[in-house]
């Protein structure tokens, strides 16, 4: 009688794993199908969204490296930030090159010097970075 009532007990925390396993994996795939739908109309309205790809492979490099919780958690935030628009900045019309230029540089964090944000891996940095400054470079010899 005991013997049943252990592996009753374990097939239950079993199947009530399995059963949150799959949930999560097909609330994770929804919300990144949802992330770049979201992303997309946000270009679209005028928000700047040069971090996202780079915000994504951050959350695959937190995958790749086993860190399932924090990447789990980097999608629900960003998630939630794409959805209420929080923390988000909307480009200005410009009126000059010199304001667009000011707009860009007020974007790189004092901390890094990079135009990524800071709570993503460094590897991340890079690509926002690069892009930013071939856009100010641009700005500066037209």
């Amino acid at each position: 009688m005991k013997h049943k009532k252990i592996i009753l007990s374990t097939s239950v925390i079993l199947v009530i794993l399995i059963a949150f396993g799959i949930y999560l994996g097909l609330r994770t795939k929804t919300q990144i199908k949802e992330l770049f739908r979201m992303n997309k109309e946000l270009q679209e309205q005028g928000y700047y969204m040069a971090e996202f790809e780079f915000k994504m492979l951050g959350i695959a490099y937190y995958l790749d490296k086993g860190h399932y919780l924090t990447s789990l958690s980097r999608i629900n935030h960003l998630h939630n930030q794409l959805k209420t628009k929080n923390g988000l900045i909307k480009v200005p019309k410009f009126k000059n090159k010199e304001e667009e230029m000011q707009f860009y540089l007020n974007l790189q964090n004092p901390k890094t010097g990079a135009f990524m944000d800071e709570s993503y891996p460094y590897c991340t940095y890079t690509g926002p970075t690069g892009n930013v400054l071939e856009h100010l470079d641009a700005l500066a010899t037209s």
